[in-house]
């Protein structure tokens, strides 16, 4: 006796149509003037369309029993391999398996996962790397931003750091002052970026794959950053700072 014509669901459309039921009890057709399918398994999700788009309700049928009415366009077969080697390696030996099979049948499209996921993400990555690109372009303007005002704010404040010294301030106390109002800087600086960054993380969250775009880890890491930078763009002013000459300080406009 032949069986029935056959279907399997996968996840999504399992959901849709059968929600918390075994969908391997039922049958579904495509149109009415179709057969009915008998659902033998249901499969999870997976990403055809790529990455970033949503997954489909899809359903999967064998390849000989696709005669029932199937659309020429929905009747399409992919042979999917795993090897415990390099999968280029496999290539050859797959094509050749093919052909013995059936010699009208040429494989086209050969892909490794590697490949194919590389390609998916293409532009991901190369707009990841334009952020990336300008993010360090930012950076080294921002630090040469801190160090061009606190340099500019040392020589302000020669005459201040000369009578501080006249009136027995330690190099120490001078370095410490100077480095305290750029740690201000750099604080103010990274609670107000921070701000903004969690209000722009839908727009990440569209290039970001297992990692969470509020992830508090990167949250930290970025701030520690930002703030070491902006400390060490101090660093050069505040040194300066203590080798101010009293004498000359005092006579400093």
């Amino acid at each position: 006796k032949q069986s029935p014509p056959a279907a399997i669901l996968n996840d999504k459309l399992a959901r849709r149509f059968f929600p918390g039921e075994d969908p391997t009890t039922k049958r579904i057709r495509l149109r009415e003037d179709l057969p009915w399918l008998q659902i033998v398994g249901v499969v999870t999700d997976i990403k055809n369309q790529g990455l970033f788009a949503d997954t489909s309700q899809e359903m999967y049928f064998p390849y000989v029993e696709t005669s029932f009415g199937l659309p020429a366009a929905m009747r399409t077969m992919a042979v999917v391999v795993r090897t415990n080697g390099d999968p280029a390696s496999f290539i050859n030996p797959i094509k050749t398996e093919l052909r013995a099979i059936d010699r009208n049948l040429p494989p086209y499209k050969v892909q490794t996962m590697d490949q194919v996921l590389t390609a998916s993400v293409s532009k991901t990555r190369f707009t990841m790397l334009l952020l990336t690109v300008f993010s360090l372009l930012a950076l080294i303007l921002a630090a040469g931003g801190v160090y061009s005002v606190m340099a500019y704010s040392v020589a302000q404040r020669t005459h201040e750091i000369g009578i501080r010294n006249a009136l027995g301030a330690q190099s120490a106390d001078i370095f410490k002052l100077i480095m305290g109002q750029g740690f201000f800087l750099a604080i103010v600086g990274v609670v107000l970026g921070a701000i903004c960054g969690f209000a722009l993380t839908r727009v990440m969250s569209t290039l970001l794959f297992t990692v969470s775009a509020t992830d508090p880890k990167i949250f930290i890491g970025v701030a520690l950053l930002l703030i070491i930078v902006a400390l060490l763009a101090c660093y050069l002013p505040a040194r300066r700072a203590t080798k101010v000459d009293p004498m000359v300080a005092l006579r400093y406009e």
